[in-house]
């Protein structure tokens, strides 16, 4: 039950983390996910940023469940 939470919390954060990286790409409707902030810095962070959670998270729900 309680991984089912937090699953659904970090699918959500997930999603957050997804739409800057497209709004750093310089998609419009989503510009103000981008907080003024376009450079290429920027984006190289957000990209890490994106790739580690979708690295890392995955077996965090599964130790947890597992525990």
């Amino acid at each position: 039950m309680v991984t089912a939470l937090y699953a659904a919390f970090l699918g959500i954060f997930f999603t957050v983390l997804s739409a800057r990286v497209i709004a750093l790409r310089g998609v419009s409707p989503l510009r103000w996910l981008a907080f003024n902030n376009y450079g290429e810095l920027a984006l190289e962070r957000s990209v890490r940023a994106h790739g580690n959670f979708i690295e890392y998270v995955p077996m965090v729900l599964i130790m947890m469940h597992l525990a």
